[in-house]
């Protein structure tokens, strides 16, 4: 479909820049200002950091958590994508539907919401 032709490479640059501005660029800026001390390139903080073995610790059980929940997720994820596909177009719309509906809810109306149910004349004191 794009062989030869520049198209794709325009429709993925407002992405790439958005990426550079809104990512790579305040990442570099903090990394920067990690290594630069006194217009002198250093790592000390860094090793500061690994030398202390609570740090290290903390820092190892942190990515073994990620690990751990990125790997539930997925098999979570891979499991119910495969559900959602393999039933009929109406079920299918109601999967979907379950799956998204919670996303879709503000945390705010979700507070406002436990507010008119527990205020002190809310429907569950009322109801008591």
């Amino acid at each position: 479909m794009f062989v030869g032709n520049r198209a794709p490479l325009l429709l993925v640059t407002p992405a790439i820049v958005f990426v550079v501005c809104a990512f790579l660029i305040p990442v570099g800026i903090l990394l920067s200002g990690s290594v630069f001390s006194a217009n002198e390139i250093t790592i000390s903080p860094y090793m500061d950091f690994f030398s202390t073995p609570l740090y290290r610790t903390v820092f190892w059980r942190t990515i073994r958590l990620g690990l751990l929940v990125t790997a539930i997720c997925t098999i979570i994820g891979y499991a119910t994508a495969l559900v959602i596909v393999n039933t009929d177009a109406r079920a299918r719309g109601r999967l979907v539907m379950l799956l998204v509906l919670p996303l879709m809810i503000s945390p705010v109306a979700r507070t406002y919401s436990w507010i008119v149910i527990l205020s002190s004349s809310g429907l569950l004191n009322n109801m008591l």
